[in-house]
């Protein structure tokens, strides 16, 4: 995998200005948007339910829903 699309762990409240490093307060991004929110004046709010909202320098909004992947269910793929 390319080095600009590898998965970085970011802050959405910047750490240097007192944000958590806990799973309330991390995203995982690819290199391209971690640098739009660190140098570009993006700005990004984490809901509780995993909805990560970005704020560009414009004020426009723009909002992404986490990823969904099946759930296993009781025995399946079991041993027998």
């Amino acid at each position: 995998m390319p080095l600009y699309y590898s998965p970085t762990l970011v802050h959405t409240q910047p750490f240097d200005e007192g944000g958590p490093t806990n799973q309330a307060n991390l995203v995982t991004l690819c290199r391209r948007h971690h640098r739009m929110k660190t140098h570009a004046a993006w700005t990004t709010n984490l809901a509780q339910d995993g909805t990560l909202t970005w704020t560009a320098p414009t004020g426009h909004t723009y909002t992404t829903q986490p990823a969904t992947y099946p759930t296993l269910l009781s025995g399946a793929g079991g041993s027998g």
